[in-house]
C-alpha cells in the first residue's frame, strides 16, 4: 500500500464541489474535508483507505493552497502512480 500527498490548485469546479464534501474537522483556521473520490490525471479512480483535503486559512490567503492526503492506496499500483519515485528508489539501492 502507498500514500500520497500533494497540493490542490483551486478551480471553480473545486469551489462548487466542496459544498458537497463532509467536514471532518473545523477550527483554528483549519478545515478538513472528506467525502470525495481521487483520480489520476487520466481519470483512473484511485482505490484507497482514506483521503482528505485540508484547507488552512492564514494571514496570507493568496498563498494558502489546500493539502491533499491519500492513504492506503491499493490500486493502481504505486509504480504506476509514481514511476519516477520507483525508478529513483531502485537506482539508489544499487
Amino acid at each position: 500500500m502507498a500514500c500520497a500527498e500533494g497540493v490542490l490548485h483551486v478551480t471553480e469546479a473545486y469551489q462548487a464541489a466542496r459544498a458537497q464534501f463532509e467536514i471532518v474537522e473545523h477550527g483554528d483556521g483549519i478545515v478538513i474535508y472528506s467525502g470525495f473520490h481521487a483520480t489520476t490525471s487520466d481519470g483512473t479512480r484511485i482505490t484507497c483507505k482514506g483521503k482528505t483535503i485540508t484547507e488552512m486559512q492564514s494571514r496570507n490567503a493568496s498563498t494558502d493552497l489546500p493539502d491533499v492526503d491519500v492513504v492506503g492506496i491499493s490500486d493502481p499500483a504505486y509504480d504506476r502512480l509514481f514511476p519516477e519515485h520507483t525508478a529513483r528508489y531502485f537506482a539508489e539501492e544499487t
